[in-house]
């Protein structure tokens, strides 16, 4: 904005007074220059001592306040008084926004090439049990996040004494599993065949992530835009066994969500050369619409999205669709689609975007006009979006089940 004023201020001038020769010119050009420099120089450090969610910006405060620690910028730290033996390390985003503070346990190489958000919870979360003030309130954490510790093979009290020996002992020689029955995880660490140290965790986004519904809400809009903008389309993978549904339509093995209406099935058909399709045809309206979302069949199919949010807020955008399940599916989502009904060529149902290594789930009612297929154009799907939904009731959901 402050360059826009500058330079119609520029352009008035050279009108009231005539032509500016070319030193005059040169000369304002460079203050343009050097006004614009400063402009994103101070919006930069503007960004710096952002935090993706309030109990990061709690921690950061912490290690601030009582070890003189600067948690704002991405680095890694040694603090002695603390834990003489583990780094701190701080991470960030493309907008140097602090997204991760913790001891640093694990190989990063590890954690890049066995991806998982249980990393990054346990780093963060025995740093914050050892932020705590005494015993008792180290104690009370534990209870009311629903953890559970265990220290050794006689699962000794835990104490700020017995959790900082632990962790001086924890280096890349000592091995680990990461176990899950469906609703909680489970990490262990072994010394010599004999183990160190348990964490055991419920599955919930908000206790992994350390943040709240409004704040992972608020980080959907953007982390899906970062995704967009270095997302490359990736060829249709064809499975291995599909089954004949009739002469024409082929599909992989039916899985469940709930109830039998809403699955994760893939519809194809075979040409004359023996090779399969997906099917995207007006005359198979719900066997083609099911595949804009299971196989992100049509890149040009696009949806206009209105994303509903905590407290009646809302954020409405538009994108192709094959981006946004591309999105849901890069996060960890599996794919269901059910329909609810149909009006001639318009078609009414819901996607279910399922996260069960962070035990949420995005629920997409949608809309379209089948005819999409042919005119993506002219037609755009619409939608409203619920993200990090528990569901309980999966037929209070689904109306085509009334």
């Amino acid at each position: 904005m402050k360059l826009a004023l500058f330079v119609l201020n520029l352009n008035w001038k050279t009108h009231m007074y005539g032509s500016i020769d070319k030193k005059q010119m040169t000369c304002r050009i460079s203050w343009v220059i050097l006004f614009c420099f400063c402009d994103i120089t101070f919006l930069l450090s503007q960004e710096q001592g952002k935090f993706v969610s309030k109990k990061l910006e709690n921690i950061a405060f912490q290690l601030s306040s009582q070890y003189q620690a600067d948690c704002s910028v991405k680095q890694r730290i040694l603090l002695k008084p603390l834990c003489p033996d583990k780094q701190i390390i701080v991470t960030t985003d493309l907008y140097r926004t602090v997204n991760h503070i913790g001891f640093e346990l694990f190989d990063r190489t590890v954690m890049e090439q066995n991806p998982s958000p249980v990393y990054t919870f346990v780093e963060r979360y025995l740093l914050e049990l050892l932020l705590t003030d005494n015993d008792e309130g180290m104690r009370h954490l534990l209870e009311e996040s629903k953890v559970m510790v265990r220290l050794g093979q006689n699962n000794r009290l835990l104490t700020h004494a017995r959790l900082l020996s632990v962790l001086r002992e924890m280096n890349s020689a000592h091995s680990f599993i990461i176990t899950t029955d469906n609703s909680r995880y489970t990490m262990v660490w072994y010394h010599d065949k004999e183990m160190l140290f348990s964490l055991r965790f419920p599955i919930q986004y908000e206790l992994i992530w350390g943040m709240n519904k409004v704040e992972a809400e608020n980080l959907f809009y953007m982390n899906l835009e970062n995704y967009r903008l270095g997302r490359r389309p990736s060829p249709a993978c064809i499975p291995q066994s599909l089954k004949a549904l009739n002469d024409s339509c082929y599909v992989t093995g039916e899985d469940f969500y709930g109830i039998e209406a809403i699955s994760s099935s893939q519809y194809y058909k075979k040409g004359t050369d023996g090779k399969f399709t997906p099917i995207l045809d007006i005359h198979s309206p719900v066997e083609s619409i099911s595949n804009l979302f299971t196989i992100s069949a049509d890149e040009r199919c696009k949806v206009q999205v209105t994303q509903c949010m905590y407290g009646n807020r809302k954020n409405s955008f538009e994108l192709p669709l094959c981006e946004l399940v591309d999105y849901c599916k890069n996060s960890g989502c599996d794919v269901y689609v059910g329909m609810e009904r149909s009006v001639g060529n318009h078609f009414w149902g819901i996607a279910f975007m399922v996260n069960r290594s962070l035990g949420y789930n995005h629920l997409l009612y949608f809309d379209t006009d089948i005819r999409i297929l042919l005119y993506p154009d002219r037609y755009k799907m619409n939608m409203q979006l619920y993200g990090f939904v528990p569901i309980h009731n999966l037929r209070n959901l689904f109306g085509g089940q009334n």
